[in-house]
C-alpha cells in the first residue's frame, strides 16, 4: 500500500513478476539463508521509507540492520549506508547501538578466526571477491579487483543488464527534487554498486538477489506516481510491460529458475 499508494492489484502483480525474475522460488531449494537475507534487505528498505516519509522508526528496522550482516557479510553494504541515513535524519541514538552490535559480533568472530590460524573473514567471501589483500598488498589487491571486473564485463557477465537499473537510480539521485527520494536513490545505488563490483555472481544467482530485490523496491517507491498513473490506464498492459522490463534486467536469475530443478536433481543423483 505504501509503495504504490493504494494500487494493491498492481503491487501484487509486480511482486509476482519479481519473484519469477529473481528466481526467489529456486532460492528456497538452493539458497540456504538467502531468503532470510532478502527479507532483511527488504525490511531495511521499507523501514527507511517509513522513517523518511512517515517519521516512524519501526522496531524491526534496527533488528534487520543488525541481523543482515550476521547472516552474510555482504549485507554490510545494506546496513552501513542505512545507518548513515538514520544518523543523517536525527536517529543517531538508535543507529549507534546497531553499529556497535555489528562491530562487536563480527569483530569477535574475526578475532576467533585469526586465533586458530584462519583469515579474519570467511574464505567463501574471499573467493567470491577474488581479493586477498594480505597476500597481494592493498593497492595491488584493489588494482587486481578492478582489472578482474573489467575483464568479466568484457566477457559478458550475467548481471550486466542491471546497470540500466543503476543508471535510473543515478538519474533519480541527481534530478529528484524531494531530498528524501534522493537519499533513497543514493542508498539503493550504493547497495547495487557494491554488489555489482564485489559480489559473487554464480551458484544459481543466490548471491545477488538481496541487492536486486532492494533496488527494485526502492525504485518502485520513487516512481510510485508514474506506476499508479500507468495502472490507472491499463493494469494488465502495465503488468506486461513490467514483466518485459524485469526479464530484461534480470535474464540471468530468471534463467536460473529453469536451471534450479536440474541442479537439484543432479545433487539428488549424486547422493542416490
Amino acid at each position: 500500500r505504501l509503495v504504490l499508494e493504494g494500487a494493491a492489484t498492481l503491487a501484487a502483480l509486480l511482486a509476482l513478476l519479481a519473484i519469477v525474475a529473481l528466481n526467489q522460488i529456486g532460492l528456497v531449494f538452493s539458497g540456504m539463508e538467502a531468503n532470510l537475507q532478502i527479507a532483511c534487505s527488504l525490511a531495511v528498505a521499507i523501514g527507511l521509507i517509513e522513517l523518511l516519509f512517515a517519521g516512524r522508526l519501526r522496531w524491526w528496522l534496527p533488528a534487520a540492520l543488525m541481523l543482515g550482516p550476521l547472516l552474510r557479510y555482504e549485507s554490510l553494504s545494506v546496513s552501513l549506508p542505512a545507518l548513515l541515513i538514520m544518523a543523517g535524519v536525527g536517529r543517531g541514538r538508535a543507529a549507534a547501538p546497531c553499529l556497535l552490535c555489528i562491530a562487536v559480533v563480527l569483530g569477535g568472530y574475526a578475532l576467533y578466526c585469526t586465533s586458530i590460524g584462519l583469515p579474519p573473514v570467511p574464505g567463501s567471501l574471499l573467493i567470491k571477491t577474488g581479493f586477498d589483500a594480505p597476500a597481494m598488498g592493498w593497492l595491488d589487491g584493489i588494482a587486481g579487483e578492478i582489472a578482474a571486473m573489467g575483464q568479466s564485463i568484457v566477457a559478458g557477465r550475467g548481471d550486466l543488464p542491471v546497470l540500466a537499473q543503476m543508471a535510473l537510480l543515478a538519474v533519480d539521485l541527481v534530478r529528484r527534487h524531494d531530498r528524501r527520494e534522493r537519499m533513497l536513490a543514493g542508498f539503493a545505488l550504493m547497495v547495487l554498486a557494491a554488489q555489482f563490483v564485489f559480489g559473487g555472481h554464480a551458484s544459481l544467482g543466490r548471491y545477488d538477489v538481496h541487492a536486486w530485490s532492494l533496488g527494485l523496491a526502492i525504485a518502485a517507491f520513487i516512481h510510485r506516481t508514474s506506476l499508479r498513473r500507468l495502472a490507472g490506464r491499463s493494469l494488465w498492459t502495465t503488468g506486461a510491460l513490467a514483466g518485459v522490463v524485469l526479464l530484461g534486467l534480470f535474464p540471468y536469475t530468471a534463467l536460473m529458475a529453469l536451471a534450479t530443478p536440474l541442479a537439484a536433481n543432479n545433487i539428488y543423483a549424486q547422493q542416490y
